[in-house]
């Protein structure tokens, strides 16, 4: 398990350091974003026992779904762009979190 972490950490550095280099600030930038879209989708999925490949996809593809119609509902009611993103990303992990885990191997 150790291991693992430590692969998955090394991948992620390299490919941040990929995107820094032939993007710049705007590629940490853009991960940095990519990131706040998929992490409260894979926190939730996680929590209902599926495989890690099936909570990668799945988590992407809702996150890219989700995540921009949410901030566009809710720039209506906040009118600050940057202060809706921050608004649904905060009630995006409140509701990950606040979901019962129903994974059998806990």
């Amino acid at each position: 398990m150790q291991g693992k972490k430590l692969s998955i950490a090394l991948i992620i550095l390299v490919i941040s350091a990929v995107f820094f280099a032939v993007f710049g600030v705007v590629g940490i930038r853009y991960l940095t974003g990519l990131f706040m879209l998929v992490l409260p989708f894979i926190i939730l999925f996680h929590k209902f026992g599926l495989d890690t490949d099936e909570v990668i996809v799945s988590g992407i593809f809702t996150g890219l779904v989700l995540f921009p119609l949410l901030v566009w509902y809710f720039n209506w009611v906040v009118s600050s762009l940057t202060a809706t993103i921050f608004v649904v990303f905060g009630l995006l992990l409140a509701v990950a979190f606040m979901v019962p885990s129903r994974r059998e191997n806990i």
